[in-house]
């Protein structure tokens, strides 16, 4: 199944902002209208999909590289503030 229009514009977001800052949330809000956590579950179903791997294999495999870095940083984070 092909990617829907709303998709592809998901995958270049991400082809040309930083991973960090307000200025993504930002425009996160205007482009989409999703906040940046409703964006994140989106964005991850559709790094799942075959046919975003189809449509930009290199830019699916490092945003899922970097997505998993991010969940270890913030569980590491997590791990040190315990007592």
């Amino acid at each position: 199944m092909a990617l829907t229009r709303e998709q592809q514009e998901m995958l270049e977001f991400e082809r040309r902002w930083p991973r960090y800052g307000n200025e993504k949330v930002r425009a996160l809000r205007e482009w989409f209208d999703l906040s940046n956590t409703e964006y994140e579950k989106l964005l991850a179903q559709v790094l799942e999909l075959p046919s975003a791997k189809e449509y930009d294999e290199a830019l699916v495999t490092s945003a899922k590289r970097w997505r998993a870095g991010e969940r270890w940083f913030h569980e590491r984070q997590q791990g040190s503030d315990a007592p």
